[in-house]
């Protein structure tokens, strides 16, 4: 070539653009929970919520399938989506864990307000997750490329690590 970029194909563009339509969608419905979550806050009954380690770690996990998948996308390995989509199951089954662990301590959904916020914004987290994982699996067996799963799932560990911060910075 002399220089030239070629066009991405109208496919790849029109993907590209439903990604960041979903994401926008994503983010402001984020955006509202966040608001209802700032004003719940103020009531007479608000209390800190402790949250278990297990979260902790389960955000190491989450943040570990993102790298994996950069590294599926840099470098070609179809090992890389397999570990991600492994670390992405242990995200989830981490997240059970931790719900169960908040409800035997009497702070989850019906017992205190700030353990129903915990579970509605880590419950949508985990839908949008269960939904990455489908996508990245579905891929697998097409031996497609990676890109815009890669895009999505960068996306989840940060709104994970937002949902994480305005939970742990109240």
């Amino acid at each position: 070539m002399d220089g030239v970029t070629l066009p991405r194909p109208p496919s790849a563009r029109a993907a590209e653009t439903l990604l960041v339509a979903f994401l926008a969608t994503v983010t402001m419905l984020f955006a509202g929970f966040t608001s209802a979550y700032l004003i719940r806050r103020t009531g007479s009954d608000w209390a800190r919520l402790e949250l278990s380690p297990l979260v902790y770690v389960n955000t190491l996990v989450l943040l570990g399938a993102s790298v994996t998948l950069e590294l599926a996308r840099t470098r070609g390995s179809a090992l890389w989506p397999r570990a991600a989509a492994l670390l992405g199951c242990l995200f989830l089954i981490g997240q059970v864990l931790v719900w169960r662990t908040l409800s035997a301590d009497g702070q989850l959904v019906w017992h205190r307000p700030q353990g129903a916020f915990f579970f509605l914004l880590s419950l949508v987290h985990g839908l949008h997750l269960a939904g990455g994982l489908i996508a990245l699996v579905w891929l697998l067996t097409r031996h497609a490329r990676l890109h815009l799963v890669v895009i999505y799932w960068h996306f989840l560990a940060l709104a994970w690590i937002y949902v994480l911060a305005l939970l742990r910075f109240q």
